[in-house]
């Protein structure tokens, strides 16, 4: 059974992308590039057990921001897609006082070895709206340090092995 937050995750991003893109098309100077980003979690991008409906509904997201960042380019718009991985938050830090165990098991995996700071998502989102990314369309990004490249599907032995181990891999034997 869908949550209230999932039956209205893709509905409401498409309305949203509507609402922007009309907005987008009347506003800024002629020539100048506007920028739309959506936010998906990075979990929507693994397959999850019991998590059938968060995953269709990121990756419904991932499919609009596609498509969107083809049909809008012509209006020189761009459209883009952030997907945060495990950040730090005031909320966050909550959940990690309830099951700190948790929480140090997850950000041991992350390859770059630390969580986001909710500066460095931000950060990444003014990348996409800035005249640096001005060539930057249809891109699906992760700021996530490294963890969806390592779950990408491989059930290599060493991949396994170097999201378990407790010492920091290096470049040796690699």
């Amino acid at each position: 059974m869908k949550t209230p937050a999932e039956k209205r995750a893709l509905p409401a991003e498409r309305r949203r992308c509507r609402h922007v893109g009309r907005l987008r098309e009347r506003t800024g100077p002629p020539g100048q590039s506007k920028e739309v980003t959506a936010l998906i979690l990075e979990r929507g991008f693994k397959g999850l057990s019991f998590g059938s409906k968060l995953v269709a509904s990121k990756h419904g997201v991932v499919g609009l921001t596609k498509a969107l960042a083809v049909d809008w380019g012509r209006y020189d718009i761009r459209v883009n897609a952030l997907c945060p991985g495990m950040t730090w938050t005031d909320l966050s830090k909550q959940d990690q006082e309830r099951n700190p165990g948790m929480f140090v098991e997850r950000e041991r995996r992350i390859p770059l070895g630390h969580a986001a700071q909710p500066r460095e998502q931000a950060e990444a989102i003014l990348f996409l709206a800035s005249a640096a990314a001005s060539a930057v369309n249809g891109l699906i990004m992760n700021v996530d340090g490294g963890n969806l490249a390592m779950s990408s599907g491989s059930s290599l032995p060493w991949a396994q092995a170097l999201a378990t181990s407790p010492a920091r891999p290096t470049n040796d034997g690699w």
